[in-house]
């Protein structure tokens, strides 16, 4: 068993050997983490305590989104994202405001909904957009025109 604050560790084998130490743990309000050999690991919580942070989450990220109306909150957490994640000064000027405006409407909409793969992924996302920036080379060859047979289409609005 291996134990922080609120956590603790257990092999999985430990729960089919002794459900109820483990389960103690749990009880008491700790984060209990499975390991497994041959499958990611598992968690287990009180699911009020799981709801709690969903909703402190959600809150959180509701207050965030909200300093977007206020144009001096703004720009203080456009500065804090920027050093939360350094890669957005890689990104034009006009996209790194979209970038921060739609991480901040993911990221509400994804702790609502409970599922945070989907900020998580846009995260990614624009990472990968700003290394792409970071490279001359590679913005003249994804900008420039594809040989085909059909017509130009217009960049999406």
């Amino acid at each position: 068993m291996v134990a922080s604050s609120a956590r603790v560790s257990f092999p999985y084998s430990d729960l089919l050997r002794e459900p109820k130490r483990v389960l103690a743990f749990i009880d008491q309000g700790e984060v209990v983490e499975l390991a497994r050999r041959d499958g990611p690991n598992l968690r287990i919580e009180l699911a009020d305590r799981a709801a709690d942070v969903e909703e402190a989450l959600a809150i959180t990220a509701r207050i965030l989104r909200a300093t977007l109306h206020e144009p001096a909150a703004r720009e203080v957490l456009e500065g804090i994202l920027t050093e939360v994640f350094p890669w957005i000064d890689l990104l034009p000027d006009d996209e790194q405001t979209e970038c921060v405006t739609t991480l901040l409407r993911r990221l509400q909409a994804s702790a609502e909904a409970g599922v945070l793969g989907p900020f998580t992924q846009l995260v990614h996302e624009w990472r990968q957009t700003a290394a792409i920036h970071a490279d001359p080379h590679l913005v003249a060859e994804l900008s420039r025109p594809l040989p085909g047979d059909g017509p130009e289409l217009m960049p999406p609005l």
